[in-house]
This record gives C-alpha cells, sequence and structure tokens, in this order.
C-alpha cells in the first residue's frame, strides 16, 4: 500500500496487504496488473492524528471494486533515530 503525505513524518500502515476483487467488461479488466492499480492512503493535517485510514483506488471508468480486504489499515508512525 503505498503512502501519500502531506508532512514529513514517516508512517508504517498495517496491513502491508490488500486483497482486492474488481469487476468490468472483460477488455478493461484485461489491461489491468498489479502496477497499475495501486492501493493508497492519503496523509493529511486533518486525518494524520487517526488510527485508521480508508484504502483508495483509482481505477478506470467502467471499473469498480466488488470487494476489498481490508477497507482500512492502521496507520502507525515511526519512529526516527
Amino acid at each position: 500500500i503505498q503512502i501519500n503525505s502531506e508532512n514529513n513524518a514517516k508512517y508504517n500502515v498495517s496491513p502491508e496487504e490488500v486483497n482486492i476483487v474488481l469487476v468490468g467488461p472483460k477488455s478493461k479488466l484485461a489491461g489491468l496488473t498489479e502496477e497499475t492499480v495501486k492501493p493508497y492512503i492519503s496523509i493529511n493535517a486533518d486525518n494524520s492524528k487517526q488510527n485508521e485510514l480508508p484504502i483508495v483506488i483509482d481505477l478506470p471508468d467502467g471499473v469498480s471494486i466488488a470487494n476489498i480486504n481490508p477497507e482500512k489499515v492502521k496507520l502507525i508512525h515511526k519512529r526516527v533515530g
């Protein structure tokens, strides 16, 4: 899971992997790979103190998520030093 953060803090997430089931036309699904479907979380000033954040996935038009497990990940602040 990719972590997009607006601040310089370092984070880990738990769990580090997510299972995704996608639905859509075969022609669209055939072009998708693990490299093109990247789950991520976005950390900003509004949510950086939360313990769990929802997983976000950008998908092409016509493709949707049938199932995602887990839907949220725990945010763990890394200690520096």
